[in-house]
């Protein structure tokens, strides 16, 4: 009895985790469109603009508000976010899947990470949503606005990452604290894009719940995978 009374509590403690991840999925894909027909039919414009504005100093649209180093501070932050950091991130974690043998793992992150990239591209392209204007632009940017790349792919990137070193944490503090960490280099990277005045706050807004998106959504697929095959973490661990 006390043997299918503990089946019966993972069993439901697993359906809750997945019930939980489609909640989460479908409320980015609701914000997400919700989000895009707001700034194309013109209603978040107003509010862009004033946040936009907000960094910089009265009259001076080229300088940001506080010390003189903030400038360099949200070029750093915002290079976390850049195609060589996250190329970067995505070797070494490919390279640690492929020591362990994980070739599933290794197969559905290098889907996510490529994936993503063709979908950001794809809906730059498809929007065509031209660079903020009423501010100068503190770092060179040459693609479309919308989505935020760099809020999308930091989000996808980081969060797989904090999800892969959350299974080797057997103590729940942990793992709350490595996914949040993800959470918050992802939205420092956002409010960084901002600040260079290089994306509308809509853009952001947008990075993240696309990310969120599809970040979830992989991981949702990798928990099936690993659901249906339990021994190959096992396997690949024992070699």
């Amino acid at each position: 009895l006390a043997d299918v009374h503990l089946r019966l509590k993972a069993f439901i403690t697993r359906e809750s985790v997945l019930l939980a991840a489609f909640v989460v999925m479908a409320g980015a894909c609701w914000a997400f469109i919700g989000l895009q027909e707001e700034v194309f039919e013109g209603e978040t414009r107003k509010v862009d603009e004033q946040v936009l504005l907000f960094f910089r100093e009265a009259g001076h649209p080229a300088t940001l508000r506080g010390p003189a180093w903030t400038a360099n501070a949200a070029r750093d932050v915002t290079a976390l976010g850049g195609v060589t950091v996250l190329s970067l991130l995505t070797l070494g974690l490919a390279g640690f899947f492929v020591l362990r043998r994980q070739w599933g793992a290794l197969a559905l992150m290098l889907i996510t990470v490529i994936g993503g990239v063709f979908i950001v591209d794809g809906l730059k392209t498809a929007y065509g949503r031209e660079r903020p204007t009423v501010i100068d632009h503190l770092v060179e940017e040459t693609s479309y606005s919308f989505p935020s790349g760099h809020s999308t792919m930091a989000t996808v990137v980081y969060l797989t990452l904090a999800v892969m070193l959350a299974e080797f944490q057997e103590k729940r503090s942990l793992r709350v604290y490595i996914l949040g960490y993800a959470v918050l280099l992802a939205g420092l990277i956002g409010v960084s894009r901002v600040v260079l005045g290089v994306h509308y706050p809509s853009d952001v807004a947008a990075g993240w719940t696309l990310g969120l998106l599809w970040a979830t959504c992989t991981w949702v697929v990798a928990r099936v995978l690993k659901r249906r095959a339990p021994r190959l973490d096992e396997d690949a661990t024992a070699r």
